[in-house]
């Protein structure tokens, strides 16, 4: 009796899923195939001329993504940390940003930069975090 229930369920399911997949599969673009809200309905453009005219700018596609940033970095000289854990530590007095980067076998290291410049400064060793107490 109970296998009566589940397969018209388990087939219905399937299905739904398939017409979900052919949608997501058949989506376009947000303009209708259109790049600036007035295209070219999918034509390619042969001529030289630039897809948009000087003075028009393209709507971009989503919002502006906002970065979280130590308020001691500057857009007119940048630095990057790659592998850096999220929370950082900075010392307004001697101009530092601390971070923990992973290592090899779930180790960690402190290190620092410099807030002006982006150069390395101090790096401890790696070590392993303490287990947890159970």
């Amino acid at each position: 009796m109970r296998q009566q229930a589940v397969r018209p369920a388990l087939a219905g399911g399937a299905v739904l899923l398939a017409l979900l997949l052919l949608l997501a599969a058949c989506g376009g673009s947000p303009g209708g195939g259109r790049d600036d809200g007035h295209g070219t309905g999918g034509r390619t453009e042969v001529s030289g001329a630039a897809p948009h005219p000087a003075g028009r700018v393209a709507r971009s596609a989503g919002p502006v993504t906002r970065l979280t940033v130590p308020p001691q970095y500057t857009t007119d000289r940048g630095w990057e940390v790659i592998g850096a854990s999220p929370e950082v530590a900075v010392s307004h007095t001697t101009g530092r940003l601390a971070y923990l980067e992973r290592t090899e076998g779930h180790r960690y290291r402190l290190r620092t930069i410099d807030t002006a410049t982006g150069e390395p400064g101090w790096s401890g060793q790696a070590s392993r975090p303490p287990d947890p107490p159970h």
